[in-house]
């Protein structure tokens, strides 16, 4: 049997390793390339047509939006898994509306891509379970891990916005909590990680 093919786009390098990692090892899959930008992104798609495109939204030079769309306008058989942080609700709708596959929060790790890429390839839409609405009570509850270091998605929000240079002023009035509750997550985070804000 045919192995399915795979395409990466995305900016970060460190993201891309750990994507083809995650697929080394099912036979059922075979990562035939990756771009760190949008226009190579393209380029690479029509050269070799994959089964299935993994996309981050964040781009150097073109929004992830901008290049699903034009993948499902030039190729719309291929199937595109949109892979990013970005959890914002009106976005997600913008993608899936643009005829995604999928969407999945960037923040679970990449272990589980394999098996959800074989759903999508089933014809299937899949979501992950984090981007759906959260109470405020709910969204800081952090799943169990090895050495306390799994971010919640809220947390994985938080970070995000600071690593794009907002201050903590800015951040507490975009996700609608206050000042000093941003300050403080920000420090026990920090704490946690080492002092590194890594995603």
């Amino acid at each position: 049997m045919a192995k399915k093919t795979i395409l990466i786009i995305d900016s970060d390098l460190a993201a891309i390793e750990a994507i083809k990692t995650s697929f080394a090892a099912d036979k059922a899959f075979e990562v035939i390339g990756s771009a760190r930008n949008g226009q190579k992104g393209i380029q690479l798609c029509q050269i070799h047509n994959p089964h299935c495109v993994i996309l981050d939204l964040e781009m150097i030079d073109l929004r992830g939006l901008e290049v699903l769309k034009d993948l499902k306008k030039t190729e719309p058989q291929n199937h595109v898994l949109v892979n990013s942080y970005l959890i914002d609700k009106p976005l997600i709708a913008e993608v899936l509306k643009a005829k995604a596959s999928g969407f999945v929060f960037k923040g679970e790790g990449t272990n589980a891509l394999p098996q959800i890429l074989k759903t999508v390839l089933n014809g299937e839409t899949y979501l992950s379970e984090v981007i759906r609405p959260q109470s405020k009570k709910k969204r800081g509850r952090r799943p169990k891990s090895e050495g306390g270091k799994v971010l919640t998605p809220f947390e994985h929000q938080v970070v995000y916005l600071y690593s794009q240079g907002m201050d903590h002023q800015e951040i507490g009035k975009e996700v609608g909590e206050s000042t000093e509750k941003i300050n403080k997550m920000l420090a026990t985070l920090k704490k946690r990680l080492k002092g590194k804000l890594l995603f």
